[in-house]
């Protein structure tokens, strides 16, 4: 055996989406390694400690208040079940939670331009992710709500609207601003249909679906704090709407900072956006990153974390600048 043959062999082996897509995932966890035992920040002790008393009997809005839905908690809680409640087993989960999100963008990324849009796209979700500059290494809010973001668009790209609608509403379930950052995604792959009403409809039907449940366990449990807790303090205290100057002091806090850490992903995806934003997938990927953008200002502090919710988007934009001319996604299978 010569002695290229190993490098040869393993160009070969990755030569397989597959295979690609787990080297990838993996790569996204061991990028993760070095942060597992940084000390919590505020959101990750928050969300741990109500997901410990949860597995203790009390109930959520009523004996823990928070200013979310259930459903980070209800994540945290299962990761905690599985691999402890130390600060590196959250991280951890989150660090697999992260690598199957990896996954999906290497499935979306492919379907809408091809193999090299989906392995750059995976790629640079995978490193600008866990940026430290952005929070991104933590187990925030933004990055739970990605999994569920993106898979909702794949399901809407394969025609599978039901599904779609289902991780819609999870994804607005661990975090509402959710609903901004895929709304306008979604609404331009259903104009683009010739008879967009029934695939809108099995879209509304899947996310209430999914919204029910959680609905329903709020007002069960005390409908006047779980209202204020995901409606009525959001908006008087935690938003744009009601922060005023704070929202642009942190921006000019936090951007520069953010803006410099992402620069080749950030400027990457502004290449794919102009390469590709008059194609209806480079308009759906363009509507995803606008969304992800405003959903990020209606929190009103602009956060570290807050820019870790634009990464899914940029990097499926900087998979479409780098995706070959003639994409598989408008052909028939």
């Amino acid at each position: 055996m010569g002695p290229l043959a190993p490098a040869g062999i393993l160009r070969a082996a990755l030569a397989h989406p597959a295979a690609q897509a787990t080297a990838i995932a993996l790569a996204s966890v061991a990028l993760r390694a070095p942060f597992l035992s940084v000390p919590l920040i505020t959101d990750e002790g928050g969300y741990g400690y109500v997901a410990h008393w949860l597995g203790r009997g009390l109930a959520l809005y009523r004996d823990l208040w928070f200013d979310r839905p259930q459903a980070i908690f209800l994540l945290y809680r299962i990761q905690m079940h599985l691999l402890g409640e130390s600060t590196e087993a959250i991280r951890l989960g989150a660090a697999l939670y992260n690598a199957a999100t990896a996954l999906v963008v290497f499935a979306l990324g492919s379907a809408l331009g091809g193999r090299r849009a989906g392995g750059v796209a995976a790629g640079g979700f995978a490193v600008w992710s866990a940026a430290p500059a952005l929070e991104g290494f933590t187990a925030n809010g933004e990055l739970y709500m990605a999994l569920p973001v993106v898979l909702s668009i794949l399901a809407a790209v394969r025609r599978r609207w039901l599904l779609s609608g289902v991780a819609a509403g999870l994804a607005c379930m661990v975090k509402p601003t959710a609903a901004l950052s895929l709304g306008p995604a979604l609404a331009v792959l259903l104009a683009w249909r010739p008879a967009a009403l029934q695939p809108a409809l099995r879209c509304a039907m899947g996310g209430a679906c999914a919204v029910g449940p959680f609905v329903a366990h709020g007002l069960l449990t005390d409908a006047a704090q779980y209202w204020y807790s995901v409606v009525g303090f959001r908006v008087s205290a935690h938003s744009a709407f009601s922060v005023g100057e704070a929202l642009l002091a942190d921006l000019r806090q936090t951007a520069p900072t953010a803006l410099a850490a992402g620069a080749p992903l950030w400027a990457l995806a502004a290449l794919g956006v102009a390469k590709s934003w008059r194609t209806r997938q480079g308009a759906a990927i363009t509507a995803l990153l606008a969304g992800a953008i405003a959903g990020a200002a209606a929190g009103g502090y602009w956060y570290w974390h807050y820019y870790a919710g634009l990464v899914p988007g940029a990097a499926l934009a900087a998979g479409m600048a780098c995706a070959r001319q003639g994409s598989p996604w408008g052909s028939r299978r």
